[in-house]
């Protein structure tokens, strides 16, 4: 597993009236923090970017645009785990279990 030091500050386009998660700046972000890999196979340079919640948001507006739920992944890796698993081990956290933003 690599490990990714996600910035304090999040894109804009998670913050305005219309939210999108989906949006460039969120994608070009995460791209960016997890080296283009998939955080859940590692595969890099795939041409499907999904933009994955780690925590499954099942409709919590909450979990659906915060910026510590949202994961870069490849195409396959999101449609196997889909919203049924849970407790996946987190890239962004340290051994001690603490956030490294």
């Amino acid at each position: 597993m690599f490990s990714v030091i996600r910035p304090p500050t999040f894109p804009k386009s998670l913050s305005t009236s219309t939210k999108d998660y989906r949006a460039s700046d969120v994608v070009e972000e995460l791209q960016d923090i997890f080296f283009a890999k998939c955080y859940l196979c590692e595969r890099q340079g795939f041409p499907d970017v999904n933009i994955e919640h780690r925590d499954p948001h099942l409709g919590d507006s909450t979990k659906k645009f915060d910026w510590h739920n949202l994961f870069y992944a490849c195409v396959r890796c999101n449609s196997i785990k889909g919203d049924t698993h849970i407790n996946i081990l987190d890239c962004c956290q340290s051994i001690d279990g603490q956030s490294k933003t």
